[in-house]
């Protein structure tokens, strides 16, 4: 058996396309500035927590500033990008 170590850059992972959140990432890539909203709806502080997470992680890996902003009195999240 031949063991090789390879740095983690290389190794493909595909994690998110079987993630509840693959239509979130999807719609996020299509963000333009000054362009359309995401509004989504939640039910719990749980699944909003989710939804920011989701948001802030995918900010880091990308290295750009989507921002978000919460309407607690109709349990709906927007997410935009400004210029």
């Amino acid at each position: 058996m031949k063991i090789q170590m390879v740095p983690r850059s290389k190794v493909a992972r595909r994690r998110r396309l079987s993630s509840k959140y693959a239509k979130l990432y999807d719609a996020l890539e299509g963000l333009k500035p000054e362009g359309p909203a995401i509004q989504l709806g939640f039910s719990s502080s749980q699944q909003l927590i989710g939804y920011r997470n989701v948001l802030y992680n995918y900010n880091r890996k990308n290295g750009i500033r989507i921002r978000s902003s919460v309407d607690k009195h109709e349990k709906k999240i927007f997410m935009f990008m400004n210029p």
